[in-house]
């Protein structure tokens, strides 16, 4: 029997050697980020009718278009190493199609699928050096909120702490500086957002 002590996945940091490299570009793309129930889908569906140019999570886009292929989500998430390859890679794609310039709200940047690779068994650091062909301009990180089981999260997710403190380590190590979303009504919560978003030197974003 091999005796070797398995890696401790959830407590793997990010290799500092790996986080030296120089960003290829900088972008105008806005991170709502934020672990399991933190409510950035919701957010993200109403800053676009609010008038903003957002991108969907992939990673949801990919697990809706397999349930309509007739897959229960029990069958998709029995696969859950090889689901964060696809899912770091469909991001990766999206963020390559985006022109750098545009002012875009994406659900989720690449450093947000960390915590579920090691939630899972896969080191985040395989992933690393693709972080740095595009910077964001911001990432704000939604408080946790109640947690709702919507079928598509992993029982796990429950521990949204982990997620939450993860996340907010991971877009540290890669020098990027943070801002809170508090838990508050989500109309309030909408304006908190935009006033932030303005205060960034954007401008005016709406017409």
């Amino acid at each position: 029997m091999n005796n070797i002590p398995r890696p401790d996945y959830r407590s793997i940091k990010l290799n500092p050697d790996q986080q030296k490299f120089a960003f290829q570009a900088h972008t105008n793309w806005h991170v709502i980020a934020g672990a399991p129930s933190a409510g950035k889908t919701t957010l993200i569906e109403l800053l676009s009718q609010t008038g903003f140019n957002t991108r969907p999570e992939p990673a949801r886009l990919y697990l809706d278009k397999e349930v309509v292929k007739g897959r229960t989500v029990q069958e998709i998430r029995s696969e859950q190493k090889d689901l964060q390859h696809i899912f770091f890679n469909l991001q990766l794609d999206l963020e390559r199609s985006l022109p750098h310039d545009e002012f875009l709200l994406l659900d989720r940047g690449i450093p947000d699928q960390f915590s579920y690779c090691r939630m899972f068994g896969v080191d985040p650091n395989i992933f690393l050096n693709d972080c740095f062909i595009h910077r964001y301009a911001t990432v704000l990180i939604l408080a946790p909120l109640p947690f709702e089981k919507d079928g598509y999260r992993d029982p796990e997710a429950e521990i949204v702490d982990y997620f939450d403190e993860w996340i907010t380590c991971d877009y540290h190590a890669l020098g990027y500086a943070t801002t809170r979303v508090p838990v508050m009504k989500l109309e309030e919560r909408l304006a908190f957002v935009i006033n932030l978003l303005k205060g960034q030197g954007l401008g005016e974003l709406l017409e």
